[in-house]
């Protein structure tokens, strides 16, 4: 691992355990979390905002603007919206997919499950992962987070 890469896994580190942290301070950690599944569906089912969080060729102010519009209309909660404008503010945003990672990752291991890797062909129905997580939790005698 280049010495750039190691750098930016620990701030990817250190955003996603002061999530962690903040929601868990307001009592809010479990709503946070379902909005960065939310937001990590969008990120994987739009290809502009994908573009969007990756271009640094965005000012600050329009990208502002645009988390802030796209927190609202998705109802994220306060401590969401923040984070995102913190990551706009210190040129950041590019790495959101890889700091809800980290942040489902620290989150269950906090929670004492096994967090598993799945590839698959076709995308996973919210039914199916379901389905597979149960079985492979009771297959392992923990919980399983599925990173499909």
């Amino acid at each position: 691992m280049s010495s750039s890469s190691q750098a930016s896994s620990v701030v990817v580190q250190r955003y996603a355990k002061a999530l962690i942290e903040l929601a868990d301070e307001s009592k809010k950690l479990d709503k946070v979390e379902k909005d960065l599944q939310d937001l990590n569906a969008m990120i994987q089912g739009s290809d502009d905002f994908s573009s969007m969080i990756r271009s640094p060729l965005y000012a600050d102010e329009a990208l502002m603007n645009a988390v802030g519009a796209i927190a609202a209309k998705a109802k994220l909660q306060d401590i969401t919206a923040n984070f995102l404008g913190v990551l706009v503010q210190n040129r950041r945003l590019d790495t959101l997919p890889r700091v809800i990672e980290a942040f489902n990752a620290a989150l269950a291991k906090r929670r004492g499950a096994v967090t598993v890797d799945v590839q698959v062909a076709q995308d996973l129905s919210a039914k199916q992962k379901k389905e597979l997580q149960d079985a492979l939790s009771k297959a392992m005698g923990k919980d399983v987070a599925i990173n499909a």
